[in-house]
């Protein structure tokens, strides 16, 4: 017959023969992860990239999907918003820019925005100085009608 020491002993050599499993990872969180390496290795080529541009090249039907992989790629700090851009159509919202990497990111100040930037992609921008240039070639141009001193007596207060 054999000890409780003899049986363990025997338990534990079985045990260390056997090979371990390695767990299986679902199909969908590994086709998440290679998507995700797909992303950061985008990035990595474009050298910095929004939301819209990644989903253009991966599939615009498929732009809520990558926002969210983008998300959980910042959340994970292998991407971080290097910048803030607006949209190309006359968007006013900025959106984040992405890099690869782990540093910290850029605050969405749009203050700090250069003005040729702004008037390059605002067209409200635009129009506005185009407004105020046009005003100030009137001002520069403008004569009274009437002398100003006797102005008052053309529109007598009764």
């Amino acid at each position: 017959m054999m000890t409780d020491e003899e049986r363990k002993a025997k338990y534990l050599a079985r045990k260390a023969a056997k090979p371990q499993k390695i767990p299986a990872i679902p199909s969908h969180m590994r086709l998440k992860r290679e998507n995700m390496n797909r992303i950061v290795s985008l990035i990595e080529q474009m050298g910095s990239a929004t939301c819209r541009q990644l989903s253009a090249i991966i599939g615009p039907d498929r732009h809520g999907t990558v926002r969210g992989w983008v998300a959980d790629l910042h959340c994970d700090q292998r991407i971080y918003i290097a910048g803030w851009v607006r949209q190309e159509g006359g968007c006013k919202k900025r959106v984040p820019c992405y890099r690869v990497g782990n540093e910290p990111d850029t605050p969405n100040n749009p203050m700090t925005e250069e003005p040729a930037k702004i008037a390059k992609n605002d067209p409200e921008y635009l129009s506005r100085a185009e407004v105020e240039r046009k005003h100030e070639r009137w001002l520069k141009e403008w004569r009274p009608h009437v002398d100003p001193a006797a102005a008052w007596m053309m529109n007598p207060v009764a």
